[in-house]
């Protein structure tokens, strides 16, 4: 009968843990997933960045070909701009949040406010 208990504790314990795994590697694939699409947000608004600069300060020239180019590399450097105040924005609302080893499926409190003032300070 002792043995049948410990065995029933055991195996009520593996349950736990099992359940447990799942969660985290649910939310190891989640967090893995919001990184991915961070990071290629951030690299988007890098690009514009770096065109707009890039396609400004060409030449200086009045012919009509360079004040278009010129135009477009405003036009990159103002979806840059738009860009840096909304990225951030949506990374922290898709941001899966904090999880506590002890309680997994309960974020932290105020984690994505946390995690919208890390991205805005990288980002700017």
């Amino acid at each position: 009968m002792k043995e049948e208990v410990q065995f029933g504790e055991m195996q009520n314990r593996i349950n736990i843990l099992e359940n447990r795994d799942a969660v985290d590697m649910s939310h190891r694939r989640s967090l893995d997933r919001w990184l991915r699409s961070r990071n290629i947000m951030m690299a988007v608004m890098g690009i514009f960045s770096f065109l707009g600069f890039m396609l400004v300060g060409t030449k200086e020239d009045t012919s009509a070909s360079d004040k278009f180019i010129t135009g477009i590399g405003v036009l990159c450097m103002l979806i840059a701009i738009a860009m840096l105040f909304v990225v951030p924005i949506i990374s922290a609302s898709l941001f899966p949040g904090y999880r506590s080893p002890n309680m997994p499926q309960v974020p932290k409190e105020n984690s994505k406010i946390r995690m919208w003032v890390k991205l805005a300070f990288i980002a700017f």
